[in-house]
């Protein structure tokens, strides 16, 4: 029998960082502030991204799902 691995998803914790990709040009860098369930125990994190390429420079912050987090931002930042 055959067994598939699933892909090593990183540990998001707090202060932990991570990259994202948009495209071949903008690149997403994140670092955790804290990861909180919402009111139905739903895991949220919530990051600041400073956002890059040639035309764009821009900071922000976000709250996303913790899945739709993993979904964006899967590699992490080795230090």
């Amino acid at each position: 029998m055959f067994t598939t691995r699933r892909p090593q998803v990183p540990n998001v914790a707090n202060g932990a960082s991570f990259h994202g990709r948009r495209g071949h040009e903008i690149l997403e860098t994140v670092k955790v502030i804290n990861v909180s369930p919402d009111a139905a125990g739903i895991l949220h994190v919530r990051f600041n991204v400073k956002i890059s390429s040639p035309r764009i420079a821009d900071e922000d912050q976000r709250t996303p799902s913790l899945e739709y987090f993993r979904r964006l931002y899967g590699e992490a930042v080795i230090v």
